[in-house]
Formats: structure tokens, C-alpha cells, sequence
């Protein structure tokens, strides 16, 4: 009998183990960051969306009652200041800023700006 192929057993070394176990974990480790980059761009993209239907909310409610506070949207802070626009060679316009910003300033704030906000 040969010497050589009495000592050689089926089966893995230690090191072709520990190196697919290496593998494995790298891999799992890529993977992880990019579940967590994704789901992070779905909660920004979903703070975008929700901001965009809460300016259309705030322009309205703007219109219909100029004087009047803009309505409180859970989670959102809004901020209105008057504004007053010349343009050369007409008489001055009548308007308001509303700045909104999300709690925990996941997304930049929000700047719109509304003229003449009588209905």
C-alpha cells in the first residue's frame, strides 16, 4: 500500500474552512450594508414624498385662509414668516414663506413661497 494514500482522508483542511468561512463573511458583511443603504434611501425618499403632499396641503390652506395659522402635520415643523415682493415699476406684493421641516431633520427643510394669498 502506498504511504501517501493511507495518510491522505476525504474531506476539507482546516484552512479550505476557515477560508470559505472568511468568504461567507465578507459576503454577509456586503450584503448587510447594502440592506441598510437601501432601506435608509427608502426612508428618505418616503420623507421626501410625504413633505411634497404637505406642501400642496400647506399652499391651499394658505389660499383659503391667508391670515390664518398653516395646519399641524404630525411630525413636521412649519414655519411661516409674511413677505413683501417689489418688482420695479409695480406696486408691492403681499405674500408668505412657510418653511417646512421634518422632526429629526431626515431631509433638508422646505422652502415655498406664496404671493398674493387671498382667495
Amino acid at each position: 500500500m502506498n504511504p501517501r494514500s493511507a495518510s491522505a482522508s476525504p474531506g476539507f483542511t482546516l484552512l479550505e474552512i476557515l477560508f470559505a468561512l472568511a468568504l461567507s463573511a465578507a459576503l454577509a458583511a456586503t450584503v448587510a450594508g447594502a440592506i441598510a443603504a437601501v432601506s435608509h434611501a427608502e426612508r428618505v425618499a418616503q420623507h421626501y414624498a410625504t413633505a411634497s403632499l404637505h406642501l400642496t396641503t400647506l399652499q391651499t390652506a394658505q389660499r383659503l385662509h391667508p391670515t390664518g395659522t398653516p395646519p399641524t402635520l404630525p411630525g413636521w415643523h412649519i414655519e411661516q414668516t409674511p413677505l413683501t415682493v417689489q418688482h420695479p415699476g409695480s406696486p408691492p406684493r403681499q405674500g408668505a414663506r412657510l418653511t417646512l421641516r421634518a422632526r429629526g431633520n431626515p431631509i433638508p427643510p422646505i422652502t415655498i413661497q406664496l404671493l398674493e394669498t387671498s382667495p
